[in-house]
């Protein structure tokens, strides 16, 4: 009697769990209306602490490198492309004036892997802080320069979204430095 009442309680906890209008975190809609800045994006509100409410300026003012990837999806996961550097001063300010620096962070998170992350690194080496963008690959979004960025302190648990007004830009300064990367590459082309 004992097995039959624990096989009936799994029972209905199973059907509970396929039946419930709830979805998994992963498979949940975004919520309508949060946008991320100038992006027009609309991901999903996530409360963050730590990071809401400053300047970009206050983490990433002393940036002297910038490290930057883009992060592909294939059938065994998600794999890391070859990373470009850019050192210029001319080129990193270019990506710091597109980025916006005196844009505040604020909650507003894109509920979708990166494809694309730059890290900024300070004269010394170490890490100011990095920015992961969902978007500027054909296919993810309507528009192929509709992006959602997400910035990460280096301190863990300080993030938020951030906006970027210029996708274009940005995707373009993003592209030409990783063509430039490539090996044969014209060392001209690049940083």
């Amino acid at each position: 009697m004992k097995s039959k009442v624990i096989f009936l309680a799994m029972i209905v906890g199973l059907c509970t769990a396929c039946t419930s209008k709830e979805a998994t975190p992963a498979a949940k809609e975004p919520k309508p209306g949060v946008e991320l800045a100038a992006t027009g994006s609309k991901p999903a509100a996530k409360e963050t602490e730590g990071a809401i409410g400053k300047s970009l300026a206050s983490y990433l003012k002393s940036t002297e490198q910038i490290s930057l990837c883009r992060i592909e999806t294939t059938e065994s996961g998600r794999k890391r492309g070859e990373p470009a550097t850019v050192s210029k001063p001319e080129k990193v300010r270019a990506f710091l004036d597109v980025i916006d620096l005196e844009q505040k962070i604020h909650g507003a998170l894109a509920r979708c892997m990166s494809d694309f992350e730059l890290a900024f690194r300070d004269e010394a080496g170490a890490e100011l802080g990095s920015i992961g963008i969902c978007g500027g690959v054909p296919g993810k979004f309507p528009d192929p320069y509709q992006l959602a960025v997400r910035f990460n302190a280096p301190k863990k648990g300080e993030f938020g979204g951030i906006g970027v007004s210029d996708g274009k830009a940005l995707m373009t300064l993003i592209h030409e430095q990783l063509a430039a990367a490539k090996p044969g590459a014209d060392e001209k082309a690049g940083d």
